[in-house]
Parts: C-alpha cells; structure tokens; sequence
C-alpha cells in the first residue's frame, strides 16, 4: 500500500473505521452519536468532494441564461428544447443531491457523479 492517499480518501477511511469496528464495542446511547457523528463526517466528505463539479455546473446554467431570466423563461416554456440547458440543470440536481441522499439517484447518476469527484 502507497502512501498516497488524500485527505478525502483519509476521512473516507476513518468514517468507515468507526462505523465498522468502533460503533459495534458501544453501548447504545453512545453508538447512536458516534454513528450520528460519522454521518456527518461522511455528508460533509461528499459535499466538499463536489465543490468544482458543482461550480462547473452552475457556470454551465449561467452561460446559457445570461442574457435573459432563466426561472422565467423555463416558466413560460421558452427552454422546453433547450436540452443542453436541461442537462445542466438535471447535472446541478444530481450534485445537490448526492451529498444527503445518494440513494435517491440511479444507478447512472450515482456512477457520473463518483466520476466527477476524483
């Protein structure tokens, strides 16, 4: 083993440290926070790990609605082809989501998604 691992793969590494070997020795009450805490640790990791996958994302929905209110024109159905406009903002969805509930996302997603944090 290399001692290449980053601080992302570090944490990643802890979390699962805890959650496995740690968490299982504890009393309930004390468990449940550790288990709380590694939660946290992990939402955080996912978060951060995304950072410039999601400003790319929303620099991608900014170009293309520079010149006009995007809220608006997707409300009033002026975008309803632009399907580069809809893939930026289907990209943008899946970023937000990925840090909380990955398991809301396909399969597909969740795969796109872990090939823009590394």
């Amino acid at each position: 083993m290399t001692n290449d691992l980053s601080a992302s793969d570090l944490l990643q590494l802890a979390t699962a440290h805890l959650r496995e070997r740690v968490a299982p020795n504890l009393d309930a009450d004390t468990r449940y926070n550790l288990l709380l805490a590694a939660r946290a640790s992990e939402i955080a990791w996912r978060d951060r790990s995304l950072d410039a996958a999601r400003d790319e994302a929303e620099r991608a929905v900014a170009r293309m609605s520079a010149s006009s209110d995007i809220a608006a024109a997707i409300r009033a159905g002026e975008k309803d082809g632009d399907s580069a406009l809809h893939g930026a903002l289907l990209a943008m969805t899946a970023i937000a989501t990925y840090p909380t509930r990955p398991d809301f996302l396909t399969e597909s997603e969740r795969a796109e998604i872990e090939q823009l944090r590394r």
